[in-house]
């Protein structure tokens, strides 16, 4: 019986909802999205090698937009301003 927990196991770590907030925040307001558009937060543990124990990941929903998805190897309360900035710049065609 000790696997029965294991069956109700979302693999997604429980975080702070109010940094939860704050790190949407950060997204909305460096994307410049208007307060329609979806910002949804989770957190997961990644099984696969060489990924760490922990990442979040970020999705963007706009209406006439495809999704844009973000992903962050820190837990959530880890998550910093710089490094959201850092995730966007990432996933920004270069203009070289």
């Amino acid at each position: 019986m000790d696997d029965f927990p294991a069956l109700f196991d979302s693999g997604r770590p429980s975080f702070n909802r109010e940094k939860g907030e704050e790190v949407k925040r950060w997204f909305r307001d460096a994307l410049a999205l208007s307060e329609e558009t979806i910002v949804s937060l989770n957190q997961l543990r990644c099984r696969d090698a060489g990924c760490p124990d922990v990442e979040s990941v970020i999705t963007v929903l706009a209406e006439g937009r495809p999704a844009e998805i973000f992903k962050i190897w820190l837990p959530v309360e880890e998550i910093t301003h710089a490094r959201v900035l850092r995730a966007i710049a990432k996933s920004q065609p270069s203009t070289k």
